[in-house]
């Protein structure tokens, strides 16, 4: 399901069809939710301009920004999983690798804490910060801002245990932070606060724009235990607010995995190196993710996924 921006509701998406995902922070903001009992009426046209009230900023600026960029279709989980049909959420969940993999690129909603913080610089969001400009001798001087992942090593979006997958698996990121939009695929990253494009490829141009690709899941001179170690050490260090999405935002890494180590992945750990994936240790205090209803252990107590805190694999 994708929302139709043109349409203004929730449709089934077309064949090979050509969208735009969404990664942001719920956080404590009323986010506008799909349920079994509105969800035929969000499929009825013009649906969400009715519910322009109840939409949080976020929701309505992405909207916005795909119309104005000349795209139709936006993935936004809130509305396009049926939040109360925990067949539905299953669903959806184990196909979430491939919902942010397959989309034309992912928005992330770099600054603020909760849905309702929005896109800064789209519609009538202003920006926090901006360049500093000094006139010296007659010329214009302007500091060069942050690089991308330097202005969000502090961002709660950076913090949180299901935006780790959003960021790894997406192909293209257009992130909008507080003082500007950074676009960024596996090649290069472009910045607003630099005019270094050229209507031909120039490789002494392109030098400037190299993209930083730790942040992608690449098995480029690595074994398949390494990736997976590097994965499980950055992923553990992230928050979740329920203890049992500890695997679930987990899961479209463990999609590709699987792949790679020609198994499953028991609770966490791959079956095809299991006696490995067993030495995992902590990097930190750690504590039991437990049933908040009865305080019962949620995971075993041998998996990474049965304890929150970070943990890492000896080199």
């Amino acid at each position: 399901r994708v929302i139709d921006v043109h349409r203004q509701c929730v449709v089934k998406a077309p064949k090979s069809c050509r969208y735009i995902a969404l990664s942001y922070l719920w956080g404590g903001a009323s986010v506008f939710k799909a349920f079994r009992q509105n969800f035929p009426q969000l499929q009825v046209e013009n649906s969400l301009s009715f519910e322009c009230e109840s939409l949080p900023r976020i929701i309505k600026d992405a909207m916005y920004l795909v119309a104005a960029i000349g795209e139709r279709y936006v993935w936004i989980d809130s509305i396009c999983i049926i939040q109360d049909d925990d067949e539905d959420k299953a669903l959806q969940i184990s196909a979430m690798g491939g919902i942010y993999s397959s989309a034309l690129l992912t928005v992330v909603a770099g600054a603020g804490s909760d849905a309702n913080a929005g896109l800064l610089g789209v519609h009538s969001l202003k920006r926090k910060q901006f360049q500093h400009i000094e006139i010296v001798q007659g010329m214009e001087l302007v500091n060069r801002m942050p690089d991308l992942w330097k202005s969000m090593d502090d961002c709660p979006w950076a913090s949180r245990g299901w935006t780790y997958q959003e960021r790894k698996l997406s192909r293209r990121l257009l992130v909008f932070t507080e003082n500007q939009a950074y676009f960024n695929c596996e090649h290069a990253t472009y910045r607003e606060d630099q005019h270094l494009e050229a209507e031909e490829l120039q490789p002494d141009l392109l030098r400037w724009h190299q993209a930083e690709r730790d942040h992608r899941l690449l098995f480029v001179k690595k074994s398949n235990f390494e990736v997976y170690a590097r994965e499980v050490k950055q992923y553990t260090s992230r928050l979740i607010s329920y203890d049992s999405d500890a695997l679930n935002a987990f899961a479209g890494i463990s999609q590709l995995l699987q792949t790679s180590f020609r198994g499953s992945l028991i609770f966490g750990i791959p079956d095809t190196a299991f006696d490995a994936g067993l030495l995992w240790y902590p990097r930190g205090r750690l504590t039991r993710r437990r049933d908040p209803e009865n305080g019962s252990p949620i995971f075993p107590s041998w998996s990474w996924a049965g304890w929150a805190g970070p943990v890492t694999y000896d080199d």
